[in-house]
């Protein structure tokens, strides 16, 4: 039963409401307690006619009593709503929400730490005017890219890619060998050497993860083109960044 009402009073409150509440519960109610006693006696002594302090006093702790178990029983169905949700999260750990940290950094050292959302924002920053998304996915480089090596064409068509995806005009992040060999002008031994320096396996340095084994030279020779594909390594985007610019080498 309590169950219940507190999942109602949870529809209807707000989260950042709920976890205020939650967590100044008892300061609040005795808060709102203090100040309905006070509100209701000056209201009193105002306006009913004849009314004494001692009957004002007796009529306000009545309704004062009412007051207080309102509040309580609504921000103990709010805290114990609150604690099965935390429950259920850590009972889950797929329900981790993106951007949090592994270890459960309080709010404040969450602050020292730059997430990979955070980067993403970074980057975007530092490349924007470098290339076009249209509405059907596709990507246009702009001049600011016209110094580019090909190999750094290809890092930022795949940077595009990521971004078109986040932003819904693309339907997957993922580049195959073929689609980037026609955006950049790559023949295909060069589209393979490209791949191969998006990598670096002993320093564990990835600008890109592939869907099949880069590694693997016999079993790419009988795939075709469209099926190897890859995405950009969100996780080390400011990386790949630095090597659109200039400022640092390929992993490989």
């Amino acid at each position: 039963m309590i169950t219940r009402l507190s999942n109602v009073l949870g529809r209807l409150v707000p989260n950042k409401v709920q976890s205020f509440i939650g967590r100044h519960f008892t300061w609040l109610s005795g808060t709102l307690f203090g100040f309905s006693i006070a509100i209701n006696l000056l209201l009193i002594l105002i306006y009913v006619p004849g009314a004494t302090a001692n009957a004002a006093i007796s009529s306000v702790l009545s309704i004062g009593a009412v007051t207080f178990s309102l509040v309580t029983f609504t921000g103990g169905a709010l805290t114990i709503k609150d604690y099965l949700d935390k429950r259920d999260s850590f009972d889950d750990p797929e329900s981790e929400p993106e951007g949090t940290v592994d270890g459960g950094l309080s709010s404040p050292a969450q602050g020292f730490v730059r997430t990979t959302e955070e980067q993403m924002r970074e980057a975007m920053d530092e490349l924007e005017g470098w290339f076009v998304i249209q509405e059907d996915g596709s990507i246009e480089f702009q001049n600011e890219e016209s110094e580019l090596s090909a190999d750094q064409r290809g890092a930022l068509y795949v940077f595009a890619a990521q971004i078109g995806y986040e932003s819904r005009v693309r339907d997957t992040p993922k580049v195959s060998k073929e689609e980037i060999r026609e955006a950049v002008g790559f023949s295909g031994p060069a589209a393979t050497v490209f791949m191969s320096k998006m990598y670096d396996t002993e320093n564990d340095e990835f600008f890109v993860t592939f869907d099949f084994n880069p590694q693997d030279r016999a079993a790419m020779r009988d795939m075709a083109e469209d099926e190897m594909t890859f995405k950009l390594n969100r996780d080390n985007v400011s990386e790949v960044v630095k090597y659109i610019k200039g400022e640092r080498s390929a992993p490989d």
